[in-house]
């Protein structure tokens, strides 16, 4: 589904400006006296805390908000770029908050809420199909395209499990995002400050998907990560913008970030990993998709598995976060009668914001993924996922692809072991890991080992043709 836009520009506390696709703009007032700001801010302590319990209170919430911005000529701009939408197009709408409009950047503007009209019922902005949301930040750089320049899409996922904080119930969403298909999936589980940076680099992954503890520091004034201090050891809390530092300190710029920060892993209810996100944007992240409030496990299954298959379908990621967050009120029972639903926040620097996964006749059997398990050497992975990449055939007029380091330095005229042999030895590293996790074992059958020898022999067997 294809979308024209609205951008919504704060310029302050008091001046707000609609400047639509086709360059026609309107400008007024903010509608923000005090009553209305005692108003939003006992709603917002009500969000951080968790108690709100009924729709109708969040509907308030998002009048309020709605009110502030889309009043007068401003308001009349968006509800004709409503009506001028044609049909089977999504109205993009961008929030954007310019620097003397800081404060009232940090209200959960995903409530907004659309009253009754005469001829449409009220509706939530950030769950409205019809609409995309998102905050949109301007810096002095150019914008990018978010599409990566090369395949298989990359994803890294860091979870961070500190030994004396709450557990974090990873494994589901790392399942759902495995289910997406045709990419390249790396999972970092013990998160030092080292073994992350070194990730990073080995990786340098198009996409990072971080699951861990957030909380604020309330005498710093500043939002805190939990990494580890060693493998196997405690929390080690790094400030929100010494974590944004260690992108442009190591040159590497995924092109997406997703913070999820769980529910079973809160320490703080004013820990929220959304004001990470804006500096995530200023060390040169195209795109954030961020926690604002700790997420039910069910809520960030449902959001995860439908954002990443959104992305696998070719869908820009502010539309993917948009059907993500509408697909947690149809998953969680009672969504709208709770802050769940606004949880998503996407900050956006990018212009296109299309991750392609699946390239057209590429296809890929979700029985044999690109997923590094942590039985199978690095090297073995790696020309694992090289065969996966020699067996597409290049786009018209694109050049074939590189080979990667462990190709170019391998001996082909040296001799080798049959490919059984070395199918054989890679099952028996991925059975040796799983055989120590005793749900593993158990979910592991005889026909899917089968199957996995099977595919890497044939991936095996087109990484030799090619060396040869």
């Amino acid at each position: 589904m294809s979308s024209h836009e609205i951008t919504i520009t704060v310029q302050d506390n008091r001046n707000v400006r609609a400047r639509k696709d086709n360059g026609a703009e309107a400008a007024d007032e903010i509608e923000l006296d005090s009553l209305r700001r005692a108003t939003v801010e006992v709603f917002e302590d009500w969000l951080r805390r968790g108690q709100i319990t009924r729709r109708r209170e969040l509907e308030v919430l998002g009048t309020h908000l709605y009110r502030m911005l889309f009043n007068g000529k401003v308001g009349a701009a968006f509800e004709q770029a409503l009506k001028e939408a044609p049909k089977g197009r999504r109205l993009r709408v961008q929030l954007s908050f310019q620097e003397e409009a800081a404060e009232l950047a940090s209200l959960p503007w995903e409530y907004l809420y659309s009253p009754d009209t005469e001829t449409r019922r009220g509706f939530f902005l950030c769950t409205n199909v019809d609409l995309v949301l998102s905050r949109y930040m301007p810096l002095d750089v150019g914008r990018e395209a978010l599409e990566p320049d090369e395949s298989p899409l990359r994803i890294l996922i860091v979870v961070s499990e500190p030994n004396d904080l709450g557990p974090v119930v990873a494994k589901p969403v790392i399942e759902a995002i495995h289910d997406l298909g045709d990419v390249f999936i790396d999972v970092l589980e013990k998160t030092t400050i080292n073994n992350f940076l070194k990730k990073l680099e080995d990786v340098q992954p198009h996409v990072l998907h971080f699951i861990g503890h957030g909380r604020y520091n309330k005498e710093e004034k500043s939002g805190e990560i939990a990494l580890l201090e060693s493998e196997e050891g405690p929390a080690l809390w790094v400030p929100d913008r010494g974590f944004a530092e260690f992108f442009p300190q190591i040159h590497v710029y995924p092109r997406l970030v997703f913070l999820h920060l769980c529910e079973s892993a809160t320490v703080n209810f004013t820990a929220n990993f959304a004001g990470l996100a804006p500096q995530l944007i200023r060390a040169g992240i195209q795109a954030v998709v961020a926690m604002q409030y700790p997420i039910t496990n069910r809520a960030a299954i449902a959001f995860s598995r439908t954002f990443y298959r959104e992305l696998a379908k070719g869908e820009p990621v502010d539309s993917a976060v948009q059907v993500g967050r509408w697909r947690i009120t149809t998953d969680e029972p009672g969504a709208y009668n709770s802050r769940v639903f606004g949880t998503p926040v996407l900050y956006m620097h990018s212009r296109d914001g299309i991750i392609r996964v699946v390239k057209e006749g590429s296809e890929r059997s979700l029985k044999s993924p690109s997923y590094r398990s942590p039985g199978i050497s690095t090297t073995a992975r790696r020309s694992v996922a090289s065969a996966d990449e020699s067996r597409q055939e290049p786009a018209h007029g694109a050049e074939p692809p590189a080979p990667n380091a462990d190709e170019k330095g391998a001996d082909v005229k040296s001799p080798q072991p049959p490919l059984d042999e070395i199918a054989k030895a890679l099952l028996n590293a991925y059975l040796s890991t799983a055989q120590r996790d005793s749900a593993e074992a158990e979910k592991a059958s005889s026909g899917e080992h089968e199957h996995l020898a099977s595919a890497l022999a044939l991936r095996l067997k087109a990484l030799q043709e090619k060396k040869e």
